[in-house]
């Protein structure tokens, strides 16, 4: 008894893991080779994001995030989407497929929960340095936020386990992660963009404001190192709501309805990738937006080229 039961929840995981590419083998081979190279861009570029960000004038605490963040990244290029292309590539044969679908698996919770908390907890420092100002280095310190970064990887890593256990299970819990870390984000950035705009007003109104009036983090928002700061991690924030809100909706589709069909077959794959397309679209802002790590990137590229050249 105990052996049929084990059969059947082999089988359910196999019937969610490995699919017959019912959505039809051209969608297939392109998620296939979109994912190669999403790999190769997610790898290189987050390589070089490493090597700049010893350059970047940023307190230790959130450059220790911005690391974190493209650490994970980089395991995204080098393990995640390797492990997936195999894992689409052998989909048809099963005992491999199985497998490698729950690797795949593992690796995506933990490397894609990490990047998605470690977002969530930027919104949370840029937030907490408008409140607290003067305290602030006092309460986010250099350990404390090492502290966070490993209990974000514990729990990420430990809570992957529920993919071996229920598929679903998993999945419904990954998208209510998702929307408390959103949520969590978007009430951050709110908060700032008041005090921002209220800041402003004052300005343009030119009302003096007395040391008793003064807003406590008015001083801060004056600050273009602030400003660059939160526009930075805005632009993170969007980003990764971008390429994460897709797989939250269809994710939510196949835990809380149950519904499947090919066409939502091939949307998990799209959705899928696009949230690991995220892991490449994040150097591209950090080249964008923060100065030091662009002039950075260009010397480090000026040096690979002089090193290579005959």
């Amino acid at each position: 008894m105990a052996n049929l039961s084990e059969d059947v929840n082999h089988t359910t995981i196999q019937a969610v893991f490995c699919t017959n590419a019912s959505y039809g083998i051209q969608l297939h081979v392109f998620i296939i080779v979109l994912n190669i190279l999403l790999a190769v861009t997610a790898f290189t570029s987050n390589v070089l994001i490493l090597i700049a960000l010893h350059k970047c004038l940023v307190r230790p605490p959130t450059k220790l995030l911005f690391r974190c963040l493209s650490s994970t990244d980089l395991c995204v290029g080098l393990i995640l989407q390797p492990l997936y292309v195999t894992y689409l590539i052998h989909s048809q044969s099963p005992n491999i497929c199985h497998l490698l679908g729950i690797l795949t698996s593992i690796a995506g919770g933990i490397f894609c929960g990490v990047s998605l908390t470690t977002l969530t907890a930027i919104s949370v420092d840029r937030l907490l340095a408008l409140l607290l100002v003067m305290k602030f280095k006092e309460v986010v310190t250099l350990g404390r936020v090492r502290f966070l970064v490993a209990i974000f990887w514990g729990f990420c890593g430990t809570s992957t386990v529920l993919f071996v256990v229920s598929f679903y299970v998993a999945v419904g819990l990954v998208s209510i992660i998702m929307l408390l870390c959103l949520m969590t984000s978007a009430f951050c950035y709110t908060k700032i963009y008041i005090a921002f705009n209220k800041h402003q007003k004052q300005l343009r109104r030119n009302i003096p404001l007395g040391n008793s009036d003064k807003p406590e983090g008015a001083t801060l928002l004056n600050t273009p190192q602030y400003k660059k700061t939160v526009s930075f991690s805005l632009w993170l924030q969007m980003a990764l709501m971008m390429c994460f809100l897709p797989f939250a909706i269809v994710a939510a589709l196949y835990a809380f309805i149950g519904l499947r069909s090919p066409l939502l077959d091939f949307a998990w794959h799209v959705a899928l990738s696009i949230v690991m397309f995220n892991s490449s679209l994040n150097p591209i802002l950090y080249f964008w937006k923060i100065q030091s790590v662009r002039e950075a990137v260009k010397d480090t590229m000026k040096k690979l080229t002089c090193c290579h050249s005959p």
